[in-house]
C-alpha cells in the first residue's frame, strides 16, 4: 500500500471518528438538556410540598402527614385518561417521601416503608442533604467541555496541513472542491466520489445542530415580540416549534436554488463571521457591566475575544474584497431582515 493511500485511510478514519464524536457530543448535550427540564419540575414540586408541610408542622407529630396522606389517597383513587405522546396515563402513581436532616424516613407514600428507615445512602437524598438539588438524574459533576474546541481545532488545522502536503499551492488556492481533489491525488480515480460520500455523511452532524438550534432561535425571537408571532407557535402533539422549522426549511431551499455551493458560501455563509465578530465585541461590552458575573473564565481574559473578533473581521473583509458582487448580495439578504425587525418591534411596543 502506497504512502498516499495510507494517508488517505487515516484521513477517512479521522472523518468517520470525528462524525461519531460529534454525534456523541450532541446526544450527550441533549441528555443534559432533558435532565435540566425534568429536574426543574422536580425541584419546584419538592419546594411546594415542603412549604405545605411546614404549614402542617404545628400539628402533633403523629398528625403532621395526615393531610398529605389523605390527598395522596384521593389522588391515587381517581382514574382519568391523559394521552402523553405514545403513553396514556390513567392514574396518579407519584411517590413522595420525606426525611429529616439525617436522612431518616419521616413519611413515604409507598407501602412497605416505616418511619425511621435509613434513606441517607440513597443517591438523591444524600446529594440533597448536601445542598445539591436535582441529583436523581443529573451527574454530580458535569463533563468538562474544555477539550472539545481544542479537539476540533487540531483536527481542522491538521486537515488543512494535509491538503497543503498533497496538492501544489496553486491548486489549493484555485480548487473549488479541495477535499475531492486531495482524495483523487491520494488514491486516484474514484477518490473524489468516496470523499463526497464522507462529506455528505459528515454534514448530517452539522444539520443536527442547525435543525435543533436554528428554529428555536426564531421561536424565541417570536415569543419576545421580535419576529412574527405565528412563528412562535408550538405543535400541540410534538411540542416543537414546527412553524419555525418549516420556515427555516423554506428559506434554506430558496438559498440553495440561488446557485452553486461556492456562490451560496460567498453570498451568505461568510456573513456569519460578521456576527461572530459582533458577538465577541458584545462580550467585551458585557464584561464592563457592574453586575457581570461569568459562570467560568478562561486564560487570557479580554485578549481572547479581541483576537477572535479581529480574525472574524479579517475573514469577512477578505471575502468582500475577493468577490465584492456576491458579497454585496449576501449583505443585502442580511439587511433585508431589518424592516422585519423594525415592523415586529413596533408592534410589540
Amino acid at each position: 500500500m502506497s504512502i498516499r493511500a495510507k494517508i488517505f485511510l487515516v484521513f477517512a478514519g479521522s472523518v468517520v471518528a470525528g462524525f461519531g464524536l460529534l454525534a456523541y457530543w450532541v446526544t450527550g448535550d441533549l441528555r443534559f438538556r432533558y435532565s435540566e427540564s425534568f429536574e426543574e419540575v422536580m425541584v419546584d414540586n419538592s419546594r411546594l410540598l415542603a412549604e405545605q408541610l411546614s404549614a402542617d408542622w404545628q400539628r402533633p407529630a403523629d398528625e403532621r402527614f395526615l393531610p398529605l396522606q389523605a390527598a395522596m389517597l384521593r389522588a391515587s383513587s381517581q382514574t382519568f385518561i391523559a394521552p402523553i405522546y405514545s403513553v396514556v396515563k390513567t392514574n396518579t402513581d407519584i411517590r413522595i417521601y420525606v426525611t429529616d436532616a439525617a436522612g431518616r424516613l419521616l413519611f413515604d407514600s409507598r407501602a412497605g416503608s416505616k418511619p425511621g428507615d435509613d434513606y441517607s445512602n440513597w443517591h438523591d437524598v444524600a446529594m440533597t442533604l448536601h445542598g445539591v438539588y436535582g441529583a436523581r438524574t443529573t451527574d454530580e459533576v458535569l463533563p468538562d467541555a474544555n477539550g472539545k474546541p481544542a479537539t476540533v481545532t487540531v483536527a481542522y488545522v491538521a486537515l488543512n496541513a494535509l491538503y497543503l502536503y498533497i496538492l501544489p499551492l496553486d491548486q489549493v488556492t484555485s480548487s473549488e472542491r479541495i477535499a475531492a481533489d486531495a482524495a483523487d491525488a491520494l488514491i486516484g480515480e474514484g477518490g473524489a466520489a468516496l470523499m463526497s460520500a464522507l462529506v455528505a455523511g459528515s454534514t448530517f452532524g452539522a444539520l443536527c445542530g442547525i435543525v435543533l438550534v436554528g428554529p428555536r432561535v426564531y421561536y424565541a425571537l417570536a415569543r419576545d415580540g421580535l419576529l412574527f408571532r405565528w412563528v412562535g407557535i408550538v405543535h400541540h402533539r410534538f411540542e416543537t416549534p414546527h412553524r419555525a422549522i418549516v420556515l427555516q426549511a423554506i428559506w434554506s431551499a430558496a438559498l440553495v436554488a440561488t446557485g452553486t455551493y461556492r456562490a451560496l458560501f460567498t453570498r451568505v455563509v461568510y456573513t456569519e463571521w460578521i456576527f461572530f465578530a459582533a458577538m465577541a465585541i458584545g462580550l467585551l461590552l458585557l464584561r464592563r457591566r457592574p453586575g457581570y458575573r461569568p459562570a467560568y473564565r478562561i486564560a487570557g481574559g479580554a485578549v481572547v475575544p479581541v483576537i477572535f473578533a479581529a480574525a472574524a473581521t479579517f475573514v469577512a473583509i477578505s471575502q468582500i474584497v475577493a468577490e465584492p458582487a456576491n458579497s454585496a448580495v449576501g449583505l443585502l439578504i442580511v439587511l433585508a431582515g431589518l424592516p422585519v425587525y423594525a415592523f415586529t418591534r413596533s408592534r410589540a411596543s
